[in-house]
């Protein structure tokens, strides 16, 4: 509990503290504070069913709060949150394109900050899963998902940053444990350094396939029945590293083309979440 509470609080000050920065002027401070208070409140609350009324409760009450909304009328509450956020929305985002930078200049920072924030997020899905692969049943569906079928990395520095995010394996085989208490693997597929260099090695194709195509053979004994292999870069890895003979029909990722994430073969680099 005083462990939840403390990762809990602190993006909680943070986003109440951006907001008050956005307020201009800033009125009733206290009403952010209140309104990030019961944001933390649910991860508070055992067992399951009661965090489930507790979140009810709290977006009730954080909404009331927010947009002045008394909760004993409830019928007005979802047109009031409409009427905000259409109007706050129509005020940031109503502008042409191209739009004029002296006018609002603002939007550059928008936008970079979306393409920042995309690029990152599939750089982060591509190095997760890279070249793996979960393998099919006989009733067709797949199997469980396994510390095997995400790339892990026990680099200290950055597992602190990240709340321990790149013990991805224990996240995906066990999606409910909370990221501060994930666990390593020693059967996991390891990545060579933390995510930070592993996020700028996957700017570099040809430098990331040296660095990591042997690592995923390694993984699965040289077997390229058990890799998932993009179909574009397929008959590349078979000149490469083996025959069709000891490849699968078809595949998700590359490996040695460029290995997609995806853990449920064909799948996203989401797949196995």
């Amino acid at each position: 509990m005083p462990r939840t509470l403390l990762t809990s609080l602190i993006p909680a000050a943070v986003i109440a503290t951006v907001w008050l920065r956005l307020e201009n002027p800033i009125n009733q401070p206290l009403r952010s504070v209140a309104v990030a208070g019961l944001a933390v409140l649910p991860a508070l609350v055992r067992p399951v069913g009661a965090r489930v009324v507790a979140v009810l409760l709290s977006a009730g009450t954080a909404a009331s709060i927010a947009y002045g909304v008394s909760p004993l009328h409830p019928r007005h509450v979802p047109g009031a949150i409409w009427s905000r956020f259409s109007g706050g929305f129509l005020d940031f985002y109503d502008v042409r394109t191209p739009f004029d930078p002296r006018v609002h200049a603002e939007m550059r920072s928008v936008l970079l900050t979306a393409v920042f924030g995309f690029a990152l997020l599939e750089a982060v899905n591509y190095l997760e899963h890279y070249g793996l692969l979960r393998g099919k049943r006989e009733d067709g569906r797949y199997e469980r998902t396994a510390p095997e079928h995400s790339w892990n990395s026990n680099n200290v520095t950055s597992n602190v940053l990240l709340y321990h995010l790149q013990r991805h394996s224990d996240h995906h085989a066990n999606p409910m444990r909370r990221y501060q208490a994930l666990r390593h693997f020693d059967e996991a597929p390891q990545l060579p350094t933390g995510y930070a260099g592993m996020i700028v090695i996957a700017a570099f194709p040809p430098l990331w396939r040296r660095l990591m195509d042997h690592r995923v053979l390694a993984h699965y004994d040289d077997d390229l029945k058990r890799v998932n292999i993009h179909p574009r870069a397929r008959k590349r890895v078979l000149a490469r590293y083996g025959s069709p003979k000891s490849a699968p029909a078809g595949g998700g990722g590359s490996a040695g083309g460029g290995a997609s994430g995806g853990s449920a073969g064909g799948g996203s680099a989401e797949a196995a979440r």
